[in-house]
This record gives structure tokens, C-alpha cells and sequence, in this order.
């Protein structure tokens, strides 16, 4: 009788313990299987665009012209439609990145507070205008981890959806909804990473999860203990 008492003991101090935490695992992980990923990713938002007519937009700059506006040795050129503006983007060597107006060669970025609007309203489907704009320099909010600085553009509509925009390649980073942040928070509760949101392979998470691991064993044995008992007892007291 003493060590099935002391497996009962080693159980439920174990159940004190990381209960809380397997609570948080179960409810976190229901909450992200049950989400459709498009939605979490704002995908059900974007904007259809149809292929640029390159045509359309008469004599482009020499692309000479623009790789030596770089003043470093260029690793990629490309012609893109941001925003409805047509424009090389340029990557150096060094990974320097910049866009140029692809019909005058002017440098376009670090791109600004109504292009970035323009660009944010042209990505989003429906006539859902911008709210709020605002650059994002240092100290970004917990819900972007991207490079620095990007544009923010807030929408008034009922997700509360915020986009992101590298200010230097005009693209859009980053789509967030509150879809997005509840999955967010059930993701940091679930890996126990509650500042970065990334690591999932930290000693505390693989220490909470042996316990868990134990704890259920335990847990079993208990089952394999009890479960004869009360079988006996039952059969028992049928026979009587």
C-alpha cells in the first residue's frame, strides 16, 4: 500500500505543477487547429491585381542608369508593380535595397506616409479606407518582427487589421487582425516562449513537458491500479 499511496502523492503534486500548463496546451492547441490558416494570414483580404501591361507605361530609365544611382555593386534588379507605380527594385551585394521610379530613374525610397497608404489600400480588397499611418523606426509592437523601419496602416473595419510595409522595398511584411493576435497568444502559451514567440526548444518548455510526460505515467499507473479494484468491487457486489 505504500507506494501505490506514494504514487498517488507523486501524481498529484505533479498534477499542482504543470496542470495549469497542460490546461493552457489544450486549450491553445484547439484554439489554432480549429482557425483556417488563410484567415489567420489575412489571405481572405488581399486584393486580386491583374499583370501590368509593361506597354502601357511608355520609355522606362535605363537599367544602367539606376544600378549606378546605387553606388555599390548590384546582386538583383527587377521590374515591380508596388502600389500601382511601376519601379525597379535593387538589391546590392551588401544587401542594400532600393526602389526607382522605373519611367524618370528617381530613387523612391525610403517611400512615404501617402505612398505607403496607397500601397496598403491597393493590397487590401473592398473600399476599406486607411485609418491611422504611422513609421516604425525602433520599438516595433510584439505583433511584428520584421525589418525596421516599416510603415504601419491601421484599417477601421471589424478585424481591426493592421498592415506592414518595409519602408525600403514598398512590400507588404506583415498582416494582422485580431485573428491573428489571439492566435498569436495561444501560439506563445502553447511553446511557453512569451516575449520572441519562436524558440520551442528552451529548457523551460522541455522541463514542464518531462514533468507532463511523468505526471502522466503516473497517471497510468494509478488507472492500472485502481481499475482491477473497482472491477473486484463491482463483481462483488453483483455476486452478492
Amino acid at each position: 500500500m505504500n507506494w501505490r499511496r506514494l504514487v498517488a502523492d507523486i501524481h498529484l503534486w505533479l498534477s499542482l505543477v504543470v496542470g495549469l500548463q497542460v490546461l493552457a496546451w489544450m486549450v491553445s492547441g484547439l484554439f489554432m487547429v480549429s482557425q483556417p490558416i488563410e484567415r489567420v494570414r489575412s489571405e481572405h483580404r488581399l486584393a486580386e491585381h491583374a499583370h501590368a501591361d509593361l506597354a502601357s507605361y511608355g520609355t522606362l530609365a535605363a537599367p544602367d542608369q539606376v544600378m549606378a544611382a546605387m553606388g555599390a555593386p548590384v546582386a538583383g534588379l527587377s521590374l515591380e508593380l508596388v502600389g500601382e507605380r511601376l519601379l525597379y527594385a535593387v538589391e546590392t551585394t551588401n544587401e542594400v535595397k532600393a526602389l526607382f521610379d522605373a519611367r524618370t530613374g528617381a530613387r523612391v525610397s525610403p517611400i512615404d506616409e501617402a505612398y505607403a497608404r496607397q500601397i496598403a489600400e491597393a493590397a487590401i480588397a473592398g473600399d476599406v479606407a486607411a485609418m491611422r499611418v504611422a513609421l516604425i523606426e525602433s520599438d516595433a509592437p510584439i505583433e511584428y518582427r520584421g525589418a525596421l523601419p516599416a510603415w504601419r496602416i491601421d484599417f477601421d473595419d471589424a478585424e481591426n487589421l493592421s498592415v506592414y510595409i518595409d519602408a525600403y522595398t514598398g512590400r507588404v511584411v506583415a498582416r494582422r487582425s485580431d485573428t491573428w493576435r489571439v492566435f498569436d497568444i495561444m501560439w506563445a502559451l502553447h511553446i511557453m516562449d512569451y516575449r520572441e514567440r519562436e524558440n520551442f526548444n528552451h529548457p523551460l518548455l522541455i522541463a514542464v513537458t518531462a514533468l507532463a510526460l511523468i505526471m502522466t505515467v503516473f497517471g497510468l499507473v494509478l488507472l492500472a491500479i485502481r481499475l482491477p479494484q473497482r472491477f473486484r468491487r463491482k463483481t462483488g457486489e453483483t455476486s452478492a
